[in-house]
């Protein structure tokens, strides 16, 4: 199913309501600084937002479990040396016969060695620590995939809540400017002696309404806009291009529940670290294991005390060692491995659960909007045939003020739930590319250059020796 996501063109029309949410799209060219639509905000938090690049160097950290446990597989190898000098006196006393005599010496000296030691079996826990250390790492991976989504699905929220923000002040604005033209006729006509002053109140009433809900508008884009600029990592710009609902290509809700189980991140995941709970069980088990180790060293020095001598000593040997009993602390871990690895079993059936249920709300959340979408798109032109009816009837004294004011505000929810059940239709459908594990830049296709999460982990599979950073070209870190 790779490269089969794409932009749903053909679903234009339902976000074309008349307003700004039916604005022409426009695409900018690639390395514009300030994204101008939702594909190239998500470009920009793909190689900048810090909680994936946070992942990517977990990732990378993981990767390095893997030389540590191929490690258990190599040679020891440890080099001595060390110099010494001797200085000083003998001296003999006289004995029956023989004169005493007294010696000086000054005796510097050294010695080197080398010794190898080279494990042989170890009771299985370095292929154990090998496997588990792999499935860490394909664990690891997966939860990037899922940090990627989780990211992707922050920036959809912002985008869209910025321009749902911005097309409902446009419609509050256009509502406030309403009410104050029907200020201004209601006091004509109540000065002409037509209505009463009462109908000027709840004009007046009325307008003062509009305008707290156009500051309360303001107020909430603007809060909107700094949860942009958290996830995207610059400020959204005045004229983000409307989003488009992706196209799946899935046909029923038991298609998408089945994509989930398979590939939601989270699902992978709990299923490397179930794999890895299981190799732990056999880390544990290598300590009630026979060993066998082998050894050989060389000895070379010089005068290592007062007088003059040399050493010269090679030595191999090999070593098979089988605990008989160590306390029972290596049994229990052995036990506690097996019941972590129970444990990771569950969890796995946790996120399937949770995977499937996303995906099924997902699909019901967008089957729902695209009907709201026909019904409030018939509910804007009803009520704006009917204000229109409704207000030549107060021109004429056959309806009150009150119940034109009514059937204003009646139009504007009307209005505003048009514009969020358009912005809820485009939030759903990456909602369910989720669930299936799918909002990634590689099957959305984004104009990036993509992090390869591999790189790191061959650089480093089989070095021997380094300390120094690898794969620092990658895009993203």
């Amino acid at each position: 199913m790779k490269g089969q996501w794409v932009i749903g063109t053909g679903s234009a029309a339902i976000l074309c309501c008349g307003t700004a949410l039916g604005r022409t799209p426009h695409m900018d060219p690639p390395g514009t600084e300030v994204p101008h639509t939702l594909s190239a905000a998500l470009a920009a938090a793909y190689l900048s937002n810090p909680v994936l690049r946070q992942e990517r160097a977990s990732l990378r950290a993981t990767d390095e479990q893997v030389p540590q446990a191929l490690g258990g597989w190599r040679p020891t190898i440890t080099g001595t040396a060390s110099m010494s000098y001797y200085s000083g006196v003998t001296r003999m006393a006289p004995t029956a016969g023989e004169d005493g005599y007294a010696r000086q010496y000054d005796t510097p000296g050294y010695s080197g060695g080398v010794s190898i030691a080279q494990p042989i079996y170890t009771g299985g826990k370095t292929t154990a620590t090998t496997h588990k250390a792999r499935h860490a790492v394909m664990a690891e991976r997966a939860r990037l995939i899922a940090a990627e989504q989780l990211v992707f699905t922050d920036v959809v929220n912002a985008y869209i809540n910025v321009v749902e923000d911005e097309q409902i002040l446009s419609i509050d604005i256009n509502n406030e400017q309403v009410y104050a033209a029907q200020l201004r006729a209601t006091e004509l006509r109540a000065h002409g002696g037509e209505i009463t002053h009462t109908d000027v109140a709840q004009a007046q009433g009325a307008l003062a309404n509009a305008r707290a809900v156009r500051q309360l508008a303001e107020g909430t884009l603007q809060a909107d806009r700094a949860t942009y600029r958290q996830v995207v990592g610059t400020d959204a710009p005045d004229d983000l291009t409307p989003p488009q609902p992706l196209v799946l290509p899935l046909r029923t809700e038991q298609e998408i529940m089945t994509q989930a189980v398979q590939n939601n991140p989270q699902v992978i995941a709990a299923l490397f670290d179930e794999a890895a709970k299981k190799d732990a069980v056999g880390v544990a088990f290598a300590a009630l294991m026979p060993t066998i180790n082998a050894q050989a060293a060389y000895m070379h020095g010089i005068n290592q005390d007062e007088g003059r001598s040399l050493a010269d000593n090679k030595y191999a040997v090999v070593t098979a060692s089988l605990p008989l009993y160590q306390g029972g602390g290596e049994y229990a871990a052995v036990r506690m491995a097996r019941q972590q690895a129970a444990e990771a079993a569950q969890a796995v059936d946790v996120q399937r659960r949770t995977a499937v249920q996303l995906a099924a709300a997902s699909w019901q959340r967008m089957q729902a909007n695209r009907a709201a979408i026909d019904s409030n798109r018939e509910a804007v032109a009803a009520d704006a045939t009917a204000l229109h009816g409704m207000q030549r009837q107060a021109i004429v004294g056959t309806t009150t003020t009150l119940s034109v004011l009514q059937q204003q505000e009646t139009l504007l929810q009307a209005q505003i739930a048009l514009v969020r059940s358009a912005g809820n239709l485009v939030q759903s459908t990456y909602q369910a590319t989720a669930a299936i594990g799918r909002l990634t830049a590689r099957d959305l296709n984004l104009d990036v250059p993509l992090y390869d999460e591999r790189a790191y982990y061959h650089a480093v599979h089989d070095r021997l020796w380094g300390i120094s950073d690898y794969a620092t070209s990658q895009p993203g870190r």
